[in-house]
């Protein structure tokens, strides 16, 4: 997995977006987002069940006040408002993450992320860390 990491760091920042933008696999896509966080973030993650939607694609394995250390979202949507209220609304019933990375493939301002971040926070006010890329 760091050969990955290492790898796509190593890709000019264009052709990353690129590759981001015309990704179409949402399976594919939340294994890279997993692989990705993992090896940056020095973390384990774990997919979750495809086939049964609780709002999170991957997990943490490591110890968590709340339902779970780290939450892991990845959508490939382009209404991304519509889709992380969505994903919040089911996260929000099934979870209580100390902290959640929502991953998009779209290219996200920082005004975007800020205002997704403080959307997060009002879904899940109990997540202490929230992060929006």
């Amino acid at each position: 997995m760091l050969e990955f990491y290492t790898f796509m760091e190593s890709l000019p920042p264009p052709l990353v977006e690129s590759i981001l933008l015309s990704e179409t696999n949402d399976t594919r896509f939340e294994r890279l987002c997993l692989e990705l966080y993992q090896a940056s973030e020095g973390i384990t993650l774990l997919p979750t069940s495809v086939t049964y939607d609780r709002g999170r694609d991957a997990i943490s394995i490591s110890h968590s006040r709340g339902s779970h250390a780290v939450v892991l979202c990845a959508s490939l949507n382009k209404k991304i408002d519509e889709k992380v209220g969505a994903d919040l609304a089911r996260l929000s019933s099934t979870t209580r993450p100390e902290r959640l990375i929502y991953c998009s493939s779209q290219s996200l301002s920082e005004d975007k992320c800020d205002h997704l971040n403080a959307q997060i926070r009002g879904l899940l006010p109990s997540t202490s860390s929230a992060l929006v890329q």
